[in-house]
């Protein structure tokens, strides 16, 4: 298990507020140097993860409940089931917020990403 919130580089990351598990990696056929990571999130009610970047593109598809995904200094984008959020390479990802108070919310994050980065780094980290 990774230390703290996944500064997931490994295989699984948990926190109070947030389990994040690595679920599939593969090199992409035609991109070198890619892979394709792939990452199971449940929130609980109100739970939220801490501040962090993605050194790839990042997508976030709701499967159950919704989420507030705060991005940059832009207004927090509200998911619910079956719909997708996008995170560009190295945007300050702020949050991921479940707002029901009695449901947890179960989403993925997809990930394309070089293959020898970590999958999350800290706030702090600028360079791609």
């Amino acid at each position: 298990m990774a230390a703290g919130f996944g500064f997931w580089g490994g295989v699984q990351a948990q926190s109070a507020i947030l389990t994040a598990k690595e679920v599939y990696r593969k090199p992409l056929t035609g991109l070198a140097g890619k892979e394709i990571r792939i990452v199971d999130l449940s929130i609980p009610p109100g739970g939220t993860s801490p501040a962090h970047r993605h050194p790839g593109d990042t997508f976030v598809y709701v499967i159950d409940g919704e989420v507030q995904v705060g991005i940059d200094e832009n207004t927090p984008i509200s998911a619910k089931a079956g719909e997708v959020v996008h995170e560009p390479p190295m945007s300050l990802h702020k949050s991921t917020l479940n707002p029901s108070k009695t449901d947890k919310a179960h989403a993925i994050a997809i990930m394309i990403i070089d293959a020898d980065k970590q999958s999350t780094v800290a706030p702090g980290h600028t360079e791609h």
